[in-house]
């Protein structure tokens, strides 16, 4: 019971460790891939390009699907917009001049 008694004083008067929490250092993450396939991207939508356009958004999708995604998902309803249109008007009948027949009465 002695000694743990004076274990308990040793206890109560040495300090014990706190852990200190050091910081690490995160490098900065390297964009240029992402900003140049937005690039592209864009110029593809510039050229009306849709198809060429969405697969380059498809890619920056899944490889960084937090870059700049709210920009991201406009072009692609741009891109997918634009390209159904051009479908539907390849696939449209052309118009037929309505004839007129115009008939004289006397």
């Amino acid at each position: 019971m002695e000694l743990l008694t004076k274990l308990m004083v040793q206890m109560a008067v040495t300090p014990s460790l706190t852990p200190t929490i050091v910081p690490s250092a995160t490098p900065t993450p390297d964009r240029r891939a992402q900003e140049a396939i937005f690039a592209q991207a864009q110029e593809q939508l510039k050229a009306s390009e849709w198809t060429n356009a969405l697969t380059l958004l498809d890619s920056l999708r899944k490889d960084h699907p937090q870059y700049k995604a709210a920009l991201v998902d406009g072009m692609y309803y741009t891109g997918l917009r634009n390209r159904g249109m051009d479908q539907i008007i390849a696939t449209a009948p052309t118009p037929r001049r309505p004839t007129s027949k115009v008939v004289f009465m006397i």
